[in-house]
């Protein structure tokens, strides 16, 4: 009953996020009386929805009687201006690659929840892994009266990221960035304390007697490194260098995650047959070095023990549970939208780094 009552309040949420911006675009003239708003399959791409959440979004303009809908036609505008109502939005935006990703999904849970109770309007935009897709939605915002947006950006490398650093840069409202830090651009950040997760996953792998540890995990991420090799230290642990593998760029696949982990935990394993466990810097990265290892005849956790980060539902399901550190994704996304909030309010925010800790889930891969 919670989960689906969770669903329910979701879906409203993006209905009413989809509504918001359809009115104000026309509003604002972009669709003139006579013109046919994309279709209903065209939507369903831009905002990462069911044909259900779009088909309530464009009832509802016709019900305020800014549409009409015809079967074989479509949905055509007919008229622009918006009678009590304004793109006077009020709004926080959120713009965020996709809800496929768990992690997302829950950082945009968290957003809404802490929004609703805020009593403060939601705009939400999806763009994919385009970044510049990414930084056009981000230049369209001033369209609105948005008061300030939340940015979840995947980089996959550096052109990206100094592409999204200057579009930032220009930006006229406040922005909070959730869930990934864009290293010089100087903005409040709600995101995971990777650090001490890193840290916690390897002191647990060393109470349990294990001892070639190895690390892979992301060049992009030089706190799973640190504290990787902190915890390493402190318990006075030889630390081979070969058994540590950063990655230099991977390619986010929201359809098959795991795919791209799994060829590069092979590589790893073949290259490094003296680890006896691995710390990864994600969940599908350690999926992927277990099902690489059970397919090199690696017995896990017998002869390989192996923990992630995160805590997705894969996790619980994979061929071998997963042990793992639960990443409070929920909070992140609400203490993005608290941050944003005493930005806009305040015009200054007085802790502008809040990085979040989890705690460990055990299972049966270590």
């Amino acid at each position: 009953m919670r989960f689906l009552s969770h669903h329910m309040a979701t879906t409203t949420h993006k209905v009413q996020s989809i509504l918001t911006e359809l009115r104000g675009a026309i509003a604002q003239g972009k669709y003139q009386p006579g013109d046919l708003l994309p279709t209903i399959a065209e939507l369903c791409e831009r905002y990462d929805c069911s044909v259900g959440v779009v088909s309530k979004a464009t009832a509802m303009l016709a019900h305020e009687g800014l549409v009409e809908q015809r079967r074989g036609v479509g949905t055509r505008v007919l008229k622009g201006v918006v009678e009590d109502a304004s793109v006077d939005l009020n709004a926080f935006a959120l713009i965020y690659p996709s809800e496929k990703h768990e992690g997302i999904r829950r950082i945009v849970h968290g957003f809404h929840d802490q929004g609703q109770e805020r009593s403060r309007q939601i705009l939400t935009l999806t763009t994919g892994i385009d970044y510049k897709k990414e930084g056009e939605l981000i230049g369209r915002l001033k369209e609105f009266d948005v008061k300030g947006a939340v940015i979840y950006s995947i980089v996959q490398n550096l052109s990206d990221q100094i592409y999204i650093s200057q579009v930032l840069s220009r930006t006229p409202f406040p922005i909070v960035l959730a869930g990934v830090n864009l290293p010089g651009v100087n903005l409040p950040v709600a995101m995971l304390d990777v650090f001490h997760a890193s840290y916690t996953m390897t002191k647990y792998l060393i109470g349990q007697g294990s001892k070639n540890i190895g690390l892979l995990a992301s060049r992009r991420s030089p706190d799973m490194f640190h504290g990787y090799v902190w915890a390493m230290l402190e318990s006075g642990r030889e630390m081979d260098p070969r058994w540590v593998h950063l990655i230099d760029e991977m390619h986010p696949n929201f359809q098959e995650p795991v795919r791209e982990s799994e060829a590069v935990a092979e590589g790893y394993l073949k290259a490094r047959p003296d680890v006896d466990a691995v710390v990864c810097d994600q969940d599908f990265t350690a999926i992927g070095l277990i099902d690489a290892a059970l397919a090199m005849g690696i017995d896990v956790p017998t002869e390989l023990k192996v923990v992630g980060v995160d805590d997705f539902d894969v996790a619980a399901n994979a061929l071998v549970p997963l042990t793992t550190y639960r990443a409070p994704y929920d909070e992140i996304g609400r203490t993005a939208f608290e941050l944003l909030h005493e930005h806009v309010t305040s015009g200054c925010v007085a802790i502008p780094e809040r990085k979040l800790r989890g705690e460990i889930i055990i299972r049966k891969s270590a």
